[in-house]
């Protein structure tokens, strides 16, 4: 069995640079579509299974005597054994969406984004945290499937000034947002503007559908009024909804 690490996340999609192949379309330009209040029914790890990781970092931790990769590896083998390897919910769909991207951006630096369940940020918080002998405790209990944009490393990274959703053609609600600008700077000393930050939807919003024409779509309008639309397939939906204890 192979044991991944945060340094490796990057080839799994978790930290998947916006690239991209399966499903989906890039469109140029074009307005949001109409709002729609779509159903909330909030999916989390419950708090059972919150506990249960919690207390298997802890052991790992332990039984790492001071080792912090050791006490990640063993970590990240204990999830891969429980749900398979990698144990991401959301694994296929980022592994989709930057194939997707690669494909669509191909004259400049793609954002680093991803895709992940409250399940999935349960993991890579802790693993985070023992692979950075940080203090464990749970992270903020922020519902639904949120896409993630993290802060870019290069000035010349195309921006994520925006994200929308939509499903059966009109536009969900997110529950959450906290994309917001922040300071890049070149080792030239210039300095740009680049967002980052996390925008959530209720888990439902991502459940998977009776048929193809009700798949989630993701539009993400970026710098240099560029902006390009991502649909997850039926199959990566089935396993970031499906993915369960071995």
């Amino acid at each position: 069995m192979g044991i991944w690490s945060v340094a490796s996340l990057a080839l799994l999609g978790l930290a998947a640079t916006l690239g991209a192949t399966v499903g989906g379309s890039a469109m140029t330009s074009g307005n949001p579509p109409r709002p729609h209040a779509f159903a909330h029914q909030r999916q989390t790890a419950s708090s059972s299974e919150s506990d249960d990781f919690l207390r298997l970092a802890t052991q790992a931790r332990s039984d790492a005597r001071g080792s912090a990769n050791r006490a990640s590896n063993a970590f990240a083998e204990a999830m891969a054994q429980r749900f398979g390897d990698p144990p991401f919910q959301a694994a296929a769909a980022n592994r989709a969406m930057s194939s997707y991207f690669g494909f669509a951006i191909i004259d400049a630096p793609k954002p680093s984004v991803r895709l992940d369940t409250p399940r999935d940020r349960l993991i890579l918080t802790l693993i985070a945290q023992l692979t950075d002998s940080q203090p464990l405790k749970l992270p903020p209990a922020v519902q639904g499937v949120c896409v993630t944009v993290n802060k870019p490393g290069r000035i010349d990274t195309l921006d994520v000034e925006r994200i929308l959703l939509t499903r059966a053609g009109r536009q969900v609600d997110a529950i959450a947002n906290t994309l917001k600008p922040s300071t890049v700077i070149a080792p030239s000393g210039t300095s740009v503007q680049r967002h980052e930050g996390a925008v959530c939807w209720s888990s439902d919003t991502f459940a998977t559908p009776a048929d193809e024409k009700s798949l989630p779509t993701l539009f993400f309008y970026l710098s240099a009024a560029r902006s390009v639309e991502w649909t997850p397939d039926m199959e990566s939906l089935r396993k970031l909804n499906g993915r369960t204890q071995k």
